[in-house]
């Protein structure tokens, strides 16, 4: 096996980031001898305050939460839980949200050689009239104010399609997984990508049912609240780039000219609420690397 293949059938401990998409990264040797990035949130330090406004930085700093006004706050709860989880809850107020995010630490450009991995653990409170996503996107958009990654009134976007991940996200570049509604509530997840204003592309439709998930001996089904999913992509350096749900390969891509190869991305998770009830996520880890000198 040469270095940077993935083993895509080895999907790992639920608990623990995906040998699948992992394997081939040399994780911290990245840092140690400057041939790229690498960081994983685990949550193992205590949040700063309780409640989280505008660039508040949560466990290790790895990721920073803001949420969309001066005036709401996100309440950030650690969960006590052996390896650390930390829950984010917005106010009772609706289309309030909130964004953890990185600084910029990768390009994605097809045929450069430089790869590019990304991972987190991830658990809907409940399933209610929301939305999130996990991926990568711009600085810019990750740090939006409003109305952020993710557009609001989420229930009233689904109707724009009912496989268009796309409807729930704002016109700004993103690579990732997007959750999606069926009767205004939170059910499934799609994996998506865009180039700014000018393509939106959904690379595969309620990704936690593909059949692939069944063939490599998991569990597929619909989202399930208080449940942690791992949602993770690997870009191989060359010409694709692959989704994966529970470390289980679920669709490859070709990296071509809807995807944009310009801009430096951030790792982000974004959530918004669709009605005043107070709602959120759970996150177990994030963890995000980039690989741009051999």
């Amino acid at each position: 096996m040469s270095v940077g293949e993935a083993i895509f059938g080895n999907p790992g401990d639920p608990a623990q980031p995906s040998p699948s998409i992992w394997t081939g990264c040399q994780r911290t040797l990245l840092r140690d001898l400057g041939l790229g990035y690498f960081a994983q949130e685990d949550f193992l330090a205590q949040v700063v305050t309780a409640t989280g406004s505008v660039l508040t930085p949560i466990g290790s700093g790895a990721v920073l939460q803001m949420v969309n006004n001066a005036v709401t706050t996100t309440a950030i709860t650690m969960e006590g839980t052996r390896g650390g989880i930390v829950t984010l809850t917005t106010p009772a107020t609706d289309n309030t949200y909130f964004s953890l995010y990185s600084e910029p630490f990768a390009k994605i450009v097809r045929n450069s050689g430089n790869r590019v991995w990304a991972e987190a653990s991830v658990a809907a409170k409940t399933l209610v009239d929301a939305s999130f996503c996990v991926g990568l996107t711009t600085r810019t958009n990750a740090v939006a104010t409003a109305p952020g990654v993710l557009l609001d009134n989420p229930a009233t976007q689904a109707a724009q399609g009912t496989t268009a991940a796309t409807a729930y996200l704002t016109a700004a570049s993103f690579i990732g997984f997007v959750s999606r509604q069926i009767s205004s509530v939170l059910a499934k997840v799609d994996a998506a990508h865009l180039k700014s204003t000018t393509n939106y592309t959904a690379d595969s439709s309620d990704i936690t049912n593909s059949a692939r998930i069944t063939a490599g001996g998991g569990t597929a089904g619909n989202l399930v609240a208080a449940t942690q999913l791992k949602l993770g992509i690997y870009f191989d350096g060359k010409t694709k780039l692959a989704y994966f749900v529970n470390g289980y390969k679920v669709k490859t891509v070709d990296v071509d000219s809807t995807f944009d190869q310009t801009s430096d991305y951030a790792f982000n998770i974004s959530y918004k609420t669709g009605a005043a009830a107070a709602n959120g996520l759970s996150v177990d880890w994030a963890r995000y690397a980039y690989q741009e000198r051999t």
